[in-house]
């Protein structure tokens, strides 16, 4: 490549990225900046006591979805005490589709993620999106079921013997701009925050895995540590031109997570699905569906701190696909399980 081409395929490169880093920060700012017409006022309750705290702000992340669908994100809301260990912020309603039901996942700094799907349910007992948001200033209370603390930083999603270590060795430094160590915000690192912290570990508490739900099923993979797919079927029988797409897949499932990347390795693995026809069993189409349902896995047990590694994954895998016509009825769809633990490469 001559010395002219290279230059211009270097400033083309430039310019992308440059787009890139504006195009999602200028997003970020539309949607924490703009003037609210529709709002909601959102109170939620933080473990630990703060009465006698005066002024404490949080930084909070929210999630918003309908179902399984991510509908809208927003970092560094303003989380600010509204009595004892009660806190509030405005959540901006403008642009979504007030017709439809929602769910909230809310993380502030320093504490874990909780996914709320109603004003009485969350968590594990979420099965459907029931948030209804009006046009105008609403209010929603999701103060039941506190949110509970020791994931500082930088946030894995989990309380760990080194973020108890890191609390550990600055009890006794305080700082005017805080710590995030310093759990409750009141300016100094003590054994409160220690025992906050301790306690969500000693209770193996972690971020809730988002979205946990649907109300129409949606098939997903079985999933080990690392996410090892397999195809999604029809959700129902096929006749006439259609048919059952056999297929075997080999390859590797590369996913990167904090800094690292993790190899899940598939080896022969067996699946069908219903197609309406043999032109929707190809390799290509095969292989497409593999990467959709491990980017769904991931984002289900990464809860958002994990990627998959497409490029990686995508030059590794193979399908042997073999179209049977006629009546098809499909596998059950396996159920995933982020704790289990699975081959690596």
């Amino acid at each position: 490549m001559d010395k002219t081409k290279l230059i211009t395929l270097l400033f083309f490169l430039t310019l992308s990225l440059l787009l890139a880093i504006y195009a999602n920060n200028n997003l970020k700012f539309i949607f924490q900046g703009r003037a609210a017409g529709n709002e909601t006022n959102i109170k939620i309750q933080l473990q630990g006591e703060y009465d006698k705290i005066p002024n404490v702000i949080f930084k909070t992340r929210v999630l918003i979805f309908n179902d399984a669908n991510l509908i809208r994100e927003a970092e560094d809301i303003n989380l600010t005490r509204d009595q004892k260990n009660f806190f509030k912020f405005n959540l901006d309603l403008n642009g979504l589709d007030l017709t439809k039901k929602y769910s909230l996942f809310i993380k502030p700094e320093k504490y874990l993620g909780k996914l709320f799907c109603s004003p009485s349910s969350y968590s594990k007992s979420c099965t459907t999106s029931e948030i209804v948001f009006a046009a105008g200033t609403n209010s929603l209370e999701l103060v039941f079921e506190p949110l509970f603390s020791g994931d500082v930083m930088p946030q894995d999603g989990k309380v760990t013997a080194q973020d108890i270590s890191k609390i550990m060795n600055d009890i006794g430094e305080s700082s005017p701009n805080g710590l995030s160590t310093d759990i409750n915000s009141d300016g100094r690192v003590e054994t409160v925050d220690y025992s906050l912290a301790l306690y969500s570990l000693s209770k193996n508490y972690e971020d809730d895995l988002y979205p946990q739900i649907s109300t129409t099923p949606t098939p997903i993979p079985t999933l080990s540590s690392s996410p090892t797919p397999t195809l999604a079927p029809s959700s129902t029988s096929t006749t006439g031109s259609g048919g059952t797409c056999r297929a075997t897949i080999s390859g590797k499932i590369y996913v990167k997570a904090m800094g690292q990347t993790y190899c899940s390795p598939l080896n022969n693995e067996q699946s069908q699905m219903c197609v309406t026809s043999a032109a929707d069993c190809t390799q290509v189409k095969c292989i497409d569906q593999v990467i959709i349902e491990s980017k769904n896995a991931v984002n289900i047990c990464a809860s958002g701190f994990g990627s998959l590694d497409e490029a990686a994954s995508r030059a590794t895998l193979s399908c042997q696909v073999e179209f049977v016509p006629g009546p098809c009825t499909p596998t059950p769809t396996p159920q995933i399980n982020c704790n289990e633990e699975g081959p690596s490469c």
